[in-house]
C-alpha cells in the first residue's frame, strides 16, 4: 500500500511538472512583453510676461514597467563653473550649472503611463540693479547662480502632452514653464 501511495505521488509529479514549467515559462514571456520603452520630450519654457526669452527641449528614452523599480531615464547637461572661496580670488571651487532631469515610467494598464520626473535647472545669472531694487547681490564677478527644482507626477497617454510644473523667478519675475509629451516607442 505504501509503495503505491509513493508511486501516486511520483506519477502526479511527473504529470504536473510540465504544467508547471510552462506556467513559468509564460509568466517570464509575459513579464518580459509588459516592459516597453517610452520616450518623453521635455520643454523648459521662460517667459518675461508674455516675452519667450528661451526654450530647451530634451529628451529621455526610459524602460516602462508594469511595477514600479525599473530603471529612470536619465539626462545631465552643463558646465561646472569656477566659483571663488576666499576674497583673494586665487581658490576656485567649481558648481555644476546646467539640467539634471530624472524620469520613471510605469505602465498602469488601458494605454496610461505613470510618471514621475525631477527636474533641477541651475543657471548663470547678472542681474541689474533695476532688477533687484537697488539691492547689490554679487558672488565672485557680481554674477548670482539661480536654482530651479522641483518633482512631480502625471498620468500620461501615448502621445499626450501637459504641463508640469511652472514657478516664477524672485529675482526677475520671469516664469518657467515645463511641459511633458509621452510617446511610447514601438
Amino acid at each position: 500500500m505504501k509503495l503505491t501511495l509513493r508511486m501516486a505521488g511520483i506519477l502526479v509529479a511527473l504529470l504536473l511538472m510540465p504544467t508547471v514549467n510552462h506556467a513559468q515559462e509564460q509568466a517570464k514571456a509575459s513579464n518580459d512583453q509588459s516592459i516597453s520603452h517610452v520616450r518623453i520630450d521635455l520643454l523648459l519654457t521662460e517667459y518675461d510676461g508674455q516675452k519667450k526669452i528661451s526654450s530647451l527641449p530634451y529628451t529621455i528614452y526610459a524602460e516602462s514597467r508594469p511595477q514600479r523599480g525599473g530603471p529612470p531615464g536619465r539626462v545631465r547637461m552643463g558646465v561646472r563653473v569656477p566659483i571663488p572661496t576666499d576674497s583673494s580670488g586665487n581658490n576656485f571651487q567649481y558648481m555644476n550649472v546646467g539640467t539634471d532631469i530624472d524620469c520613471n515610467a510605469w505602465a498602469a494598464g488601458e494605454g496610461v503611463y505613470d510618471l514621475s520626473l525631477s527636474v533641477n535647472r541651475s543657471s548663470l545669472y547678472a542681474p541689474s540693479q533695476a532688477e533687484t531694487g537697488g539691492e547689490q547681490i554679487h558672488v565672485g564677478n557680481g554674477t548670482v547662480i539661480r536654482n530651479f527644482s522641483t518633482e512631480f507626477y502625471l498620468k500620461l497617454h501615448d502621445g499626450e502632452t501637459t504641463d508640469g510644473t511652472s514657478a516664477t523667478d524672485p529675482l526677475n519675475g520671469h516664469v518657467l514653464k515645463i511641459s511633458v509629451t509621452l510617446h511610447v516607442v514601438k
